[in-house]
């Protein structure tokens, strides 16, 4: 399942510095265990496209604006997300197209697992078998 969680889980501080941002890791559905960022990518250039047997994450764009489209079998479900506004909660079992829409885009990804390469369905039609053979 994908799914926003609400615009709460970060506070934001702004005065004449600047702005500052805080995620308390206690608001998040799990305790991260790596991080990582995506950015610098070419304009209609898909990132992802994979999913995960196991892995939890937390997307939370830092600057601009990036679409995930995210499917849980043929649903579909589109989260155009931008700075400061809401972040995305992926469950396991999601397959993500990412795509970064602004040259200033930073993405910022949260995960509850260290990597795993046993743990990516890498191929759609993978994926798909994968998923009929686990539907809750």
């Amino acid at each position: 399942m994908a799914h926003n969680l609400s615009r709460e889980e970060i506070e934001y501080f702004k005065d004449s510095r600047g702005t500052l941002g805080v995620l308390d890791f206690n608001k998040l559905p799990f305790l991260p265990r790596r991080i990582y960022w995506i950015k610098d990518s070419p304009e209609n250039v898909t990132r992802g496209a994979h999913a995960h047997k196991l892995l939890n994450q937390v997307f939370l764009v830092l600057s601009g604006s990036v679409m995930i489209d995210t499917f849980k079998g043929l649903e579909k479900q589109s989260f155009n997300l931008i700075a400061e506004g809401p972040v995305l909660m992926l469950e396991p079992g999601c397959w993500r197209d990412i795509k970064l829409l602004t040259p200033d885009s930073l993405l910022l990804v949260l995960c509850d697992r260290e990597y795993e390469e046993s743990d990516y369905i890498r191929e759609w039609e993978d994926y798909l078998e994968w998923f009929k053979a686990n539907e809750p």
